[in-house]
């Protein structure tokens, strides 16, 4: 294995930690989201003091702000809905969750209780991710490079399609309506990572 693929490995196993932190971050159970906050700033930490584990003390408000955010009941105030964002309606369920699920047969996979979930969730869209990481790193492994960029540019069109188009002013949301440090930091957390990934892809398109 040559060391430009070692670095990449490497670089693909940082990024799927991290999607996999958020991923369960958005997947609705209280317990499974605190500690993925908390995992969060170890590696995209916001600041020295890593507020989001100072937050603990106020756990009765933090997950009270979540479920206000993310979860309901009630109007959610930073919906995890690409939909909620992109259709003029801010509806759920519409075209946007529609191609979000061709995207995802694409490539070959299919949510399971798709009714019950819609397809365009972040957390599902985050789980999507780290399939194409995931798959990207085996077929790296396998010295199947052709395979592996193609992984690697169906993950770069999904981000640049969905994710980037809606997920900054779904941040924006959570720092206009939320006070404690472990929703706000994680958000900022997911802006920090989400603009590194956003510079690459730039970079890469000035060599093409």
């Amino acid at each position: 294995m040559s060391n430009r693929t070692f670095d990449r490995r490497t670089d693909l196993a940082k990024r799927y930690s991290l999607y996999s932190l958020f991923k369960q971050y958005y997947q609705g159970d209280w317990e499974l989201a605190r500690k993925a906050a908390t995992a969060i700033q170890q590696y995209e930490p916001v600041n020295d003091n890593l507020s989001s584990q100072q937050d603990q003390n106020l756990d009765a408000a933090a997950l009270f702000e979540y479920n206000r955010l993310f979860v309901g009941p009630g109007k959610l105030l930073a919906p995890p809905y690409e939909s909620a964002y992109r259709n003029a309606q801010g509806l759920v369920m519409q075209e946007e969750t529609l191609l979000v699920r061709q995207f995802y047969l694409q490539a070959g996979i299919e949510v399971s209780n798709k009714n019950a979930i819609p397809d365009d969730h972040l957390g599902l869209e985050f789980e999507f991710i780290c399939y194409l990481l995931s798959r990207e790193g085996e077929r790296l492994q396998a010295d199947d490079s052709s395979t592996a960029n193609r992984y690697a540019a169906l993950y770069q069109e999904f981000c640049q399609q969905h994710i980037l188009s809606w997920v900054y002013q779904h941040c924006d949301d959570i720092l206009a309506h939320g006070k404690t440090g472990l929703c706000r930091d994680t958000a900022i957390s997911l802006v920090r990572f989400l603009q590194r990934e956003e510079a690459n892809f730039l970079s890469k398109e000035e060599f093409v």
